[in-house]
């Protein structure tokens, strides 16, 4: 099972990004202080997630997936990937749901 996180772009476009639930399960692990990050911690519950990331919104969860980066042990690639999907990208809002 993973979370299916759609972005939609300013321009309408949408990119469809995977999360596992092992590199979810290693971002809410305790040694990540993962409480800090407001956007993150809406998709703590992984089988409850429903979420919608919207302008400001959108962009601060964006950075703080960047931020806890370096917080994380294991599948730093997958989380680098999703991020390189939306490198450079103009985003109109993010929708982050269950699978």
């Amino acid at each position: 099972m993973s979370l299916d996180i759609h972005i939609t772009t300013i321009e309408g476009d949408i990119i469809h990004i995977v999360m596992s639930e092992a590199l979810h399960s290693e971002i809410f692990s305790s040694s990540t202080r993962w409480g800090s990050l407001k956007n993150i911690r809406k998709i703590k519950d992984y089988y409850k997630v429903d979420c919608l990331f919207k302008n400001k919104d959108a962009i601060a969860f964006i950075q703080e997936l960047e931020d806890i980066k370096s917080r994380i042990s294991a599948k730093k690639t997958e989380l680098q990937e999703i991020l390189n999907k939306v490198d450079n990208t103009k985003i109109s809002f993010i929708r982050v749901s269950g699978d």
